[in-house]
């Protein structure tokens, strides 16, 4: 006589067994990718807050005026928050366009997002745009980046400074600060 055969197909077990696995597999690492998809969306803001700082850095030290026999350096007129609401989906706006809020500023910082965001960003100018100078150590400019990255109503902001070096220059002033990152 030969062995009994088992049926083919799975037990209840068998299916209770892999659904439990699944259920703590997920249990423990959607925490973790759920807070790496939070901290990529917030990196196109440290990136593009970058390029922002970098462009105003190079419009200061490119553009002067001469009043009577003192040179002077120049900062863009303050702009934004452009777009000017955000929500939690992504959005393309041309920031140099003309209606777009700030537009005139985007254009001669040269400056658009590299590709559709969900930040709104904006160039806060402390100074007269045009001064003769300012002591070292002066915030001159302050550029930002917030977003509603939950729908909350509640906005993530990041905020960059630039101040006055020894050399005359913009620097970087204190490292990016950021407030309600995860709101």
């Amino acid at each position: 006589m030969s062995a009994p055969t088992r049926p083919n197909g799975v037990t209840v077990v068998e299916v209770s067994l892999v659904i439990s696995v699944v259920g703590i597999a997920l249990f423990m690492f959607l925490p973790a990718f759920v807070q790496r998809l939070q901290l990529s969306k917030f990196e196109d803001a440290r990136v593009e807050l970058e390029r922002l700082t970098r462009s105003v850095q190079t419009y200061y030290s490119e553009r002067h005026e001469v009043r009577g026999s003192v040179r002077t350096r120049c900062l863009p007129p303050s702009a934004g928050p452009t777009p000017e609401t955000v929500g939690t989906d992504a959005q393309d706006v041309a920031f140099g366009e003309e209606g777009t809020p700030g537009a005139a500023t985007w254009t001669a910082l040269r400056f658009q997002p590299a590709r559709p965001g969900r930040f709104r960003y904006s160039v806060a100018v402390s100074h007269a745009r045009c001064s003769v100078t300012a002591p070292e150590g002066t915030v001159l400019v302050r550029v930002e980046a917030e977003a509603d990255l939950d729908g909350d109503g509640n906005l993530s902001n990041f905020r960059r400074e630039l101040v006055v070096g020894a050399d005359g220059q913009l620097h970087d002033g204190p490292a990016l600060r950021i407030r309600d990152r995860t709101e």
